[in-house]
């Protein structure tokens, strides 16, 4: 899973299941989390993201879910607003 998340705004503090590897995309501004979760036809997998507010303002974002490829994925775009 792929995030541009909103780091100005929110720190990510953890992540339940724990993610097997994060790193950090420079060029694309964006983090990237590895869970290594495998996902069967018709199966749900639930991932939280806990996180910290750190900077007043209202951020937009994207996530991408990569599932079973590195070639198949889906977006969701999360709005955040930080008071």
């Amino acid at each position: 899973m792929q995030d541009r998340l909103i780091r100005e705004g929110v720190a990510i503090l953890r992540t339940e299941p724990n993610h097997k590897e994060a790193f950090h995309a420079p060029m694309g501004h964006y983090m990237s989390y590895k869970f290594d979760l495998p996902v069967g036809a018709g199966e749900q997998k639930l991932i939280k993201f806990y996180v910290k507010a750190v900077k007043q303002g209202d951020y937009n974002s994207e996530i991408d879910f990569w599932v079973n490829s590195d070639w198949e994925f889906f977006s969701k775009f999360i709005r955040t607003i930080v008071e």
